[in-house]
């Protein structure tokens, strides 16, 4: 092969790249983009009522879909961290929530998953879920 087989075989795989990534990024943008959600945590305490009243304390989710399209949250994944010589993998467990806190704290079995929630844009939602100290 000469030099000119080579450039042309690299001028059309580079062409084939660039179209490739051309039509991937008309499909992400205009045909079917994925929305965009800022999602927050933060704990949260009762406040006022009572003296002797104890201060319940909860762990807050809050989700608000950015757009461009509606979404569908579903369950809330919690995942350790990957050390980088640690023996043990990195694990994942669904984060029950507690649906009548603070009225409920969830320690007599009332805790449920979170439920499919549909989120038009600009919609938010929040869930909370138990906060163990311990």
């Amino acid at each position: 092969m000469t030099t000119a087989d080579w450039a042309i075989i690299i001028s059309l795989a580079s062409f084939v790249l660039a179209l490739s990534s051309f039509a991937w990024s008309v499909w992400a943008t205009f045909i079917h983009p994925m929305p965009k959600a800022r999602v927050s945590f933060q704990i949260v305490r009762t406040v006022g009522g009572q003296p002797q009243r104890v201060h319940k304390e909860a762990v807050q989710f809050s989700i608000t879909n950015l757009g461009p399209n509606a979404m569908v949250v579903s369950q809330v994944v919690a995942r350790t961290r990957h050390r980088l010589f640690a023996k043990d993998k990195a694990t994942s467990a669904i984060i029950f929530s507690m649906p009548n806190w603070p009225y409920e704290d969830g320690h007599d079995g009332s805790k449920v998953r979170l439920t499919e929630k549909r989120l038009e844009v600009g919609e938010d939602h929040w869930q909370f879920f138990p906060l163990n100290k311990d």
